[in-house]
């Protein structure tokens, strides 16, 4: 998926080393980024709360002080943030994916030894960010949808009221 504007990533990471290579690896994208860096889960919750509108993604590390990354998850999708997650760990497993992915993270990633991750994470990115557009854009249309048919059905019943006093209105002139 080809990107107009800048991506506005929020990357929570609190290995430095770890947060440069994945600043580095998100700037050679094919895609513009602009990143925003947070060691801290807090810190990260503070950011999205005084600038929601400025992030299209969350890209967070699991293991870190405070509370986890699937923690840090789940605190966000209770704040009701409609804001795309990627988890990242260095100890992965197939349950806590499945969690992750149960709880509303949309996607997840092993931080390999060989680094692969790191050029997988621009691809997944891109897939995160237009499944959730794609989930947006049905939810308008769902809500769309729903207003358009309510006022059908508000125009049906004003008609049927109109059809039905025009018949007695007939009736009572036919006597």
């Amino acid at each position: 998926m080809g990107f107009k504007k800048k991506i506005g990533i929020l990357l929570v990471e609190d290995d430095e080393t770890d947060a440069e290579s994945l600043q580095r690896s998100l700037k050679k994208a094919d895609f513009p980024v602009r990143i925003t860096h947070c060691f801290t889960p807090s810190e990260a919750i503070s950011k999205t709360e005084s600038q929601p509108n400025i992030f299209d993604i969350i890209i967070t590390d699991y293991s870190m002080p405070e509370m986890n990354g699937l923690e840090f998850c789940k605190k966000l999708i209770s704040k009701k943030l409609p804001i795309p997650k990627v988890l990242l760990t260095g100890a992965g497993s197939e349950h806590l994916a499945v969690e992750a992915l149960k709880v509303g993270v949309d996607d997840y990633l092993i931080k390999d030894i060989n680094s692969v991750y790191l050029k997988l994470l621009p691809a997944v990115i891109s897939d995160v960010i237009e499944k959730h557009e794609n989930r947006i854009a049905r939810i308008r249309a769902e809500e769309s949808l729903k207003k358009a048919n309510e006022e059908l059905e508000r125009k049906v019943q004003e008609r049927t009221v109109d059809l039905i006093q025009a018949k007695e209105e007939a009736e009572q002139a036919n006597r």
